[in-house]
């Protein structure tokens, strides 16, 4: 398929070639000239910086109006998957302030006429059973989350065994002083951390990385403010023990409505922060991740959600589907279930060698099947990876992730392959090739870099596809 796929990506982009070719015969004298003279540079090395000429760039610049002259703004729809468990909050934290951001950075560089959707990852849980999972299954977020439970209070994965460990963490927040130097002080710092997950089988993980966390503590708002220099800061209480008190920002959903668009168009982006806020499932109806099989439920025209999936997708548009998540995909194939065995994905078999995963060729298949022109899908994912930049010691790394996760030991299932502010993250091998099953017009970034870097890849990335 896969090869298919990329055969038929080359032949849009060659008969594109070709009426740029067609296109450039109409072209006055002038414009003929700088394309001339562009012939004589091509002893120029690839990839070296080279300025357009004022009659090139008119050229393009006339090019781009008669394009939109004639065909008006590009339709344009995404879909965002987005990881919705509770180790995820900081991660969807990070999105809810990302996705405007991104969309408006693709809107600044591409005439668009914009769609976008949001949903969770999981489909487990029954959306009309269970409120706090009624983005499951594929169904487009229907309403913004309003609070967010304890498990997304503010913290640090750092090695600790008493909150004494923890008590420089302000001066790290502000910038004073570094996570591995306990003994570092400043002025103003709080004894307010605490530590956690010590004394712990886990308190190190087979990897070696802490398995122990810092909180911050507290007793009132202006406390959390000020440590993390953000006016949207709470202490959060949620019982009568100070002890469980703590930091937490909450979704930025004050003045949304309670009940959103299906999908939002280009006359109501200003709700996109409210759309992007996914209630937390804490349900155990949640099991696993299921991206890959969440966004075909979601965009598949006979499927589940076939009224909404028609209303969202326009037959001459680009798709874009952006996959978020600290976890790797774990979608089981149908009639498959993965249970308990969920703490080992994703190293578990896929149904072509007897086991119960989603083969990833079947989910690039499928994701390939909702469009007619497969130059105008576009698929990214914002998962989890080393941050190595050596490439031997960044495969080293990924196959020692793989090789803990397939352990059986009590602590395997926590390892992460990386960690950020926003929190750890596993290695996300399956959004990986799936995302290579889509050649150039594939994306993926690592959630553990600066989300502000990791979301204008992201958008860059879709900028450079539709133009292309």
């Amino acid at each position: 398929m896969d090869g298919a796929y990329l055969l038929r990506i080359a032949k849009k982009s060659t008969l594109a070639l070709l009426v740029a070719v067609a296109l450039s015969g109409c072209l006055s004298a002038n414009d003929t000239g700088a394309t001339e003279d562009a012939s004589d540079d091509e002893g120029t090395a690839a990839g070296a910086d080279t300025a357009p000429s004022e009659d090139s760039a008119t050229v393009q610049e006339t090019a781009t109006a008669m394009d939109t002259a004639t065909s008006g703004p590009v339709g344009v729809d995404f879909l965002f998957v987005v990881n919705n468990s509770a180790s995820s909050c900081n991660e969807l934290q990070a999105f809810t302030d990302q996705l405007p951001r991104l969309i408006q950075r693709v809107m600044s560089r591409v005439d668009i006429d914009p769609r976008v959707a949001v949903t969770g990852d999981d489909i487990g849980c029954d959306p009309d059973e269970v409120e706090a999972a009624s983005s499951a299954q594929g169904r487009f977020n229907p309403a913004p989350a309003h609070q967010w439970p304890p498990p997304c209070r503010e913290h640090r994965f750092h090695r600790c065994q008493s909150d004494a460990d923890c008590a420089h963490m302000d001066c790290v927040e502000r910038g004073d002083c570094l996570a591995d130097d306990p003994t570092c002080t400043c002025e103003g710092q709080s004894d307010a951390w605490a530590c956690q997950g010590y004394p712990s089988t886990c308190a190190e993980l087979p990897n070696g990385a802490p398995g122990t966390r810092c909180v911050r503590r507290c007793t009132t708002d202006e406390e959390c403010r000020t440590a993390f220099a953000d006016a949207r800061f709470v202490c959060g209480k949620p019982s009568r023990n100070a002890a469980d008190w703590s930091c937490l920002l909450p979704p930025p959903t004050d003045g949304c409505p309670e009940t959103l668009p299906p999908f939002l168009d280009a006359d109501h982006l200003d709700l996109l922060p409210c759309v992007a806020s996914l209630e937390i499932n804490q349900f155990p109806c949640m099991e696993h991740e299921s991206a890959f099989r969440t966004a075909f439920m979601a965009l598949d025209p006979t499927g589940p959600n076939a009224a909404q999936a028609q209303a969202f997708r326009r037959p001459d548009a680009f798709l874009v589907v952006v996959f978020v998540s600290d976890e790797d995909d774990c979608s089981a194939a149908e009639g498959e279930y993965v249970g308990e065995d969920w703490v080992y994905c994703p190293t578990l078999a896929t149904t072509d060698e007897g086991g119960p995963l989603l083969p990833v060729e079947t989910a690039s298949s499928r994701l390939g099947s909702l469009v007619e022109d497969p130059s105008r899908l576009i698929v990214a994912a914002v998962a989890g990876d080393t941050v190595a930049t050596n490439p031997d010691a960044a495969n080293a790394e990924r196959e020692a992730f793989l090789d803990i996760r397939r352990d059986t030991a009590t602590c395997s299932g926590l390892t992460y392959i990386c960690a950020s502010e926003d929190g750890p993250a596993g290695y996300g091998w399956r959004y990986q090739q799936l995302i290579a099953a889509f050649g150039p017009n594939g994306a993926f970034v690592n959630i553990c870099g600066s989300p502000d870097g990791a979301y204008d890849a992201v958008a860059d990335h879709i900028i450079e596809a539709v133009k292309r």
